[in-house]
């Protein structure tokens, strides 16, 4: 089984610095971690980082062909997890090219979300942070 955890943030939001983090577990142990600067601008916002996570994870599993194993994911984010688990209807708002997106890679997977409360996703918080500072730094960002 695997285990994954993503959160993602965009200060200020909306229009900030936008990055995401991810932690895989697999059978008890971790095999991949990072922190992933998005961009920053208008078109960005904490939810555009939330789905960015997502879809980093699925991309993963396909790409290390673990389409097949079942993935719990956890994440801070209940407009994602509702969203991504057919509870809520997808909005009009910055994010829905991203969930849409993130939808789409999710056929053919045995995927279940999870909300979690921010205090147990520190490490994820501390990739998407360590992300966006580094992204600030390649990108003589502001």
């Amino acid at each position: 089984m695997i285990q994954a955890w993503t959160d993602g943030r965009c200060i200020p939001n909306p229009g900030g610095i936008c990055s995401c983090g991810i932690l895989i577990i697999r059978n008890g142990l971790r095999i991949f971690s990072e922190g992933k600067y998005i961009g920053q601008g208008e078109d960005y916002s904490n939810n555009v980082a939330e789905y960015e996570g997502i879809i980093a994870i699925f991309d993963f599993l396909k790409k290390n062909n673990l389409e097949n194993e079942k993935t719990l994911i956890y994440s801070d984010s209940k407009l994602v997890v509702n969203q991504m688990m057919g509870t809520w209807d997808i909005g009009s708002g910055r994010y829905r090219e991203s969930a849409l997106e993130a939808m789409q890679k999710m056929k053919g997977l045995d995927v279940t979300l999870n909300w979690i409360p921010k205090s147990q996703n520190e490490i994820c918080d501390s990739l998407a942070f360590e992300a966006a500072q580094e992204g600030v730094k390649n990108n003589n960002v502001s």
